[in-house]
């Protein structure tokens, strides 16, 4: 796995990113993510080591862009929970918070089978 700095990306270069974060009973998994994107399919699991047993349901996430190269995101569970994400800060951190479940914190890589 390839880690660099943000700075070392450019926003109109086409990659395609994995990104996981976990915390407390929750996982969540974008398998591709492209920055340039207006919308990604985010994956819940009610496990934080993505036991595939315990998925959850897939979300729809419609982008924003911020003034840096930062991501985010917002989206809703079927059983209404909001769910809202940041990535591609200075770092390549992916932050999900969840209305009822609250934080969980995790990184996105690069997918260097789909870039």
């Amino acid at each position: 796995m390839e880690i660099r700095p943000m700075e070392n990306y450019s926003a109109e270069e086409r990659i395609v990113w994995t990104c996981e974060a976990a915390g407390g009973n929750r996982a969540y998994r974008v398998e591709t993510l492209d920055r340039m994107a207006r919308s990604f399919r985010l994956a819940i699991y009610s496990d934080p080591s993505f036991n595939a047993a315990m998925y959850q349901e897939t979300i729809e996430i419609s982008v924003t862009r911020e003034a840096t190269s930062a991501l985010s995101g917002v989206g809703q569970t079927a059983s209404g929970e909001l769910i809202r994400i940041r990535a591609f800060g200075e770092t390549l951190a992916f932050d999900v918070s969840d209305s009822r479940y609250g934080p969980a914190t995790g990184r996105c890589v690069r997918n260097t089978e789909m870039s």
